[in-house]
């Protein structure tokens, strides 16, 4: 791939095949989790009125542990840094016991206090370059 700087445009085509691999960079480096009911899954996708109706803000990415899919918005993703952290903070919910989240600390945090957040935003940031790395 290549992709010089991360402010470069990025071709629809160049996004997914960044988060393809980012994806399976992770299924290789961080585990996969096999405790749910649906296959794992993702999907790229603009983030509509709906969606962020249904969020309550714009995202960059979402994980829906009853679908077990991690979707990333990619008009909100315009670098490559911000594909590869997004895909990595994602799949980290994916890793996680989310329904946790949903129960307990949906209640009790906020987003950016959720234990569940800061792992994943320390992960985006921890894995960011040694992916990048290896998949570009």
């Amino acid at each position: 791939m290549k992709l010089k700087t991360n402010t470069q445009t990025i071709s629809l085509q160049e996004k997914r095949e960044i988060v393809k691999k980012t994806i399976e960079w992770c299924k290789t480096n961080l585990g996969v989790y096999n405790r749910r009911r649906n296959k794992f899954k993702y999907s790229m996708r603009v983030q509509s009125k709906k969606d962020i109706n249904k969020i309550g803000c714009e995202a960059m990415g979402q994980f829906e542990c009853k679908t077990n899919t991690l979707t990333i918005y990619h008009n909100n993703n315009q670098t490559v840094k911000d594909l590869v952290q997004t895909t990595i903070h994602e799949y980290t919910h994916y890793l996680q016991p989310i329904s946790t989240y949903y129960r307990k600390y949906y209640k009790i945090y906020d987003y950016y206090s959720n234990p569940f957040e800061i792992e994943a935003f320390k992960n985006e940031k921890k894995y960011y370059k040694k992916c990048w790395k290896s998949i570009k």
